[in-house]
């Protein structure tokens, strides 16, 4: 009998550069770049932060800075992006931020057609950087884009760019990287690679996400990583399919759509994939050989870490009603999307 043959695909990123520190070798990246000008994309909070200011004064190359970026990269401040890029000459892209300021700069670069650099520094969980797929909105409705060709040159995995952000923030893209590792798991595609990654980033959200220690902050960067770290080749399920439905409409950040869909989702999962969620069971210290009480193990520990660090997981948190649902559930189609959204509720 023939061997079963397996694909992988990995984004096309020179480097990733992790530990505390490295925000050091930002410098001789871009000299070994050949980088002139460079276009420094943030946030507004971002931009504000002394991590940002004591950055950017290492930086011996010609800045130009863009903050402009919001919640779920409204197109038009991705244009204005490109049109900076253009008329200031820049050849390089550093992107600062968290899964906003990933897209928002993947786009840049695609959109101003150039093949200009770009190095990325995460300072949220949400592993945008990782993926070759990038979101934005338009209208109040979220698109996406996907092309190999957008993930950054280099990312940087540095703790100290965490520090000054918002712990609501830090922890709901803590849950959101969780959520990518839980539907890696159990996504067709998914290969003994793919799996392998997502349980490690499994164990290492579950022990270290609460922590401000830069070393276990750390973890959770390499986590995020290693939770999407198939990224070309899995097919993110219905709880991303409803995270994107309900984010730029109702303004709801990335992690906390994670947050709002993953706990339903995982008691899903653990009745239609037991077996990988009995594996979510084992990789985070639950023992046994039933994977059915297993997996029902590694949902409800889900909903405890949720409900443990004070995240807003339910949809009429955010103004979200019943009349609301067929429209989201239209939108994201599926035999089951309604009954699961009325959990969400």
């Amino acid at each position: 009998m023939a061997q079963e043959i397996t694909e992988f695909s990995y984004p096309l990123i020179k480097k990733v550069l992790s530990g505390e520190g490295s925000l050091g070798k930002i410098p001789q990246i871009l000299k070994e770049e050949g980088c002139r000008r460079l276009l420094v994309v943030s946030s507004n909070s971002v931009w504000r932060s002394h991590f940002y200011s004591e950055l950017l004064d290492s930086l011996d190359i010609s800045i130009e800075e863009f903050h402009e970026v919001t919640q779920h990269s409204p197109v038009e401040e991705i244009e204005h992006g490109v049109e900076m890029l253009r008329n200031r000459n820049c050849d390089c892209i550093l992107s600062i931020g968290g899964g906003s300021v990933q897209d928002s700069s993947k786009l840049m670069r695609k959109f101003y057609e150039t093949g200009i650099k770009h190095v990325a520094v995460p300072t949220t969980l949400s592993a945008a950087e990782f993926s070759p797929s990038a979101g934005y909105s338009l209208g109040g409705e979220k698109m996406g884009m996907r092309d190999p060709e957008m993930v950054p040159g280099y990312v940087i995995l540095d703790p100290r760019a965490t520090l000054e952000t918002p712990d609501w923030l830090w922890l709901s893209t803590g849950i959101r990287a969780l959520d990518h590792a839980v539907e890696t798991l159990v996504d067709s595609g998914n290969t003994e690679i793919s799996e392998t990654f997502a349980l490690m980033a499994i164990e290492k959200l579950f022990t270290n996400l609460g922590s401000r220690d830069t070393r276990a902050r750390l973890q959770c960067q390499i986590a995020s990583w290693y939770s999407y770290f198939q990224a070309s080749d899995i097919s993110l399920g219905t709880g991303h399919r409803i995270g994107r439905a309900i984010g730029a409409k109702w303004d709801i950040p990335h992690g906390m759509t994670s947050c709002i869909t993953l706990p339903v989702m995982a008691r899903y999962y653990s009745l239609r994939h037991t077996a990988q969620m009995a594996k979510v069971a084992r990789a985070i210290g639950f023992r046994g050989s039933d994977e059915e009480m297993l997996a029902s193990k590694a949902a409800e520990a889900i909903s405890i870490l949720i409900e443990k660090f004070g995240l807003r997981h339910r949809l009429s948190d955010f103004g979200i009603s019943h009349d609301d649902l067929g429209e989201i559930a239209g939108k994201v189609g599926g035999s089951d999307t309604l009954k699961l959204l009325e959990e969400m509720l």
